[in-house]
């Protein structure tokens, strides 16, 4: 302790105040004409781009593209071959059964959340 006390305290440089503001005066100052500020452009502006390739990418392009193609894909699919074939089928108990999985796995766990908004289910499982 008496070592940190004998250590010389560096001296600091004094804090200047600001100026003060000088206060308005009673006769206010001639208006002074405003300076036109430039206009400015969106960011990437001065890019060009063609017209067919403005929002490609974009969620909404995409969706476009799908919309308009959808009624021309689905004027060439057959549904009486599409029911009759076995791959439909086998996708479609694949996916059923995928989704039952899910719903199962969502119930276990929002369990509490089922209870509280339908009291009656808690007699399903009474734990212990």
């Amino acid at each position: 302790m008496a070592d940190v006390a004998s250590k010389p305290v560096p001296a600091m440089a004094p804090i200047m105040a600001a100026e003060p503001i000088p206060a308005a005066s009673a006769q206010a100052p001639a208006a002074q004409p405003l300076k036109a500020q430039p206009q400015l452009a969106p960011l990437g502006a001065h890019i060009p781009q063609p017209p067919y390739r403005r929002a490609q990418g974009s969620f909404v392009h995409t969706a476009q593209t799908v919309l308009a193609t959808l009624p021309k894909k689905l004027a060439v699919v057959d549904a009486r071959a599409l029911l009759l074939s076995e791959a439909f089928w086998r996708k479609a108990w694949i996916a059923s059964f995928v989704l039952a999985i899910l719903v199962l796995f969502g119930l276990w766990h929002w369990w509490a959340a089922v209870v509280q908004a339908w009291p009656a289910a808690a007699r399903l499982h009474r734990p212990g």
